[in-house]
């Protein structure tokens, strides 16, 4: 069986599917990644899987750039006659399956991996209602994919997708072999946020959080751990970061690709987003290596952030309960010990890649 997994950044594709093609390919399958070039390439070819560059500019608004990218798809499903097409990301989803259908593909899944950018509060209105009207165009007649329960029951309410056409798989899973549970280490709080460097993330309220906690002398480490992203439309300024570091509100870590290394430096993770999140991957990873978490409460965080149990969730955009929170764990590191071993157990029976990737296979009916 010929199966393509198409996304709108090579990004995705290595940090959130490589785990499902290779259960593919192991499995007798023919993988073929579709994405737009970038850092990320090579480490899809780096294990010999069939790659091809996708024309497209994730966030581009050039209508005819734009045209080109669909008929561009339709001409290579034609050409490839794939049995299976996989979308992933928001503007993958809506391209892939209108190009799709007139390329005559016959199985089409789209997995929604969270609402993006689009949805949100700061996104152009006009944009915003294009894609309200090309979703359920697009998604007519595939297999829909989502990732949290809230986001499936909006697409529900809004007459989106059929629900007898979709399907709950919650996250991409975590490596809980990789992503091992790690005692948390002596010493003064450290609490991570690991993220793209853009605004709807939450990290100022992050860096505003530490400012209320260092004017009450608590004795906390902020850390920052990615890299700003300058095609992005909300990217957070080096210069920025570069601020805050010498006001000494966070130390900056970098960007790693060795995770499993860097939450267990951390006590706590933290992640207060205001964007339309799947399920986010930083907590899944943070809770299989027995962290205890702290998320705003919006659609994807909830889904892994139990109340009270493994972490505190708070209302979005408000920097003054984010610290409050932060203040709570960081002076009780027992209640800390308790929450981190949680996360490891929800991470495991809930979000374990084999989990995941055998309803993947399960729905795929291969």
């Amino acid at each position: 069986m010929k199966i393509i997994l198409s996304a709108t950044t090579s990004w995705n594709l290595f940090n959130s599917r490589m785990d499902l093609a290779r259960t593919l390919k192991k499995h007798g399958n023919e993988v073929v990644f579709i994405s737009p070039r970038d850092e990320f390439t090579q480490y899809l070819l780096s294990e010999n899987f069939r790659w091809v560059h996708f024309p497209l500019e994730p966030r581009g608004k050039n209508i005819f750039k734009e045209l080109i990218s669909i008929l561009f798809l339709i001409s290579f499903y034609r050409r490839e006659k794939p049995d299976l097409v996989n979308h992933f990301t928001p503007k993958g989803v809506i391209y892939g399956s209108l190009a799709a259908k007139l390329a005559g593909v016959k199985r089409v899944f789209n997995t929604i991996t969270g609402l993006g950018y689009v949805f949100s509060d700061e996104a152009n209105k006009l944009i915003q209602t294009i894609v309200m009207l090309l979703y359920p165009i697009a998604l007519a007649n595939t297999y829909t994919i989502f990732q949290n329960p809230d986001d499936q029951k909006l697409f529900y309410h809004k007459k989106i997708v059929n629900p007898r056409q979709s399907i709950l798989i919650q996250s991409s899973g975590v490596d809980t072999e990789k992503f091992q549970f790690v005692p948390q280490a002596e010493g003064k709080p450290v609490v991570l946020l690991s993220s793209r460097f853009v605004e709807e993330k939450g990290i100022r309220y992050f860096v505003e959080a530490s400012r209320i906690l260092k004017a009450r002398k608590m004795d906390v480490v902020f850390v920052l751990v990615g890299k700003p992203e300058n095609n992005q439309p909300t990217s957070i300024p080096l210069e920025e970061i570069e601020q805050w570091i010498s006001s000494g509100l966070v130390e900056w870590w970098g960007w790693h690709d060795d995770m499993e290394e860097i939450y267990p430096k951390a006590h706590i993770v933290c992640l207060p987003t205001y964007y339309k999140e799947g399920v986010p991957k930083v907590l899944i990873e943070a809770a299989a290596c027995g962290r205890s978490l702290i998320a705003t409460d919006v659609p994807g965080c909830r889904a892994i952030v139990l109340d009270h149990e493994n972490g505190l969730l708070v209302p979005p955009r408000n920097a003054n309960t984010l610290a409050q929170a932060i203040e709570k764990l960081a002076l009780d590191p027992e209640l800390r010990k308790r929450m981190g071993k949680r996360s490891r157990e929800i991470a495991v029976s809930k979000f374990s890649v084999e989990k995941i990737i055998s309803e993947y296979i399960k729905v795929y009916q291969i």
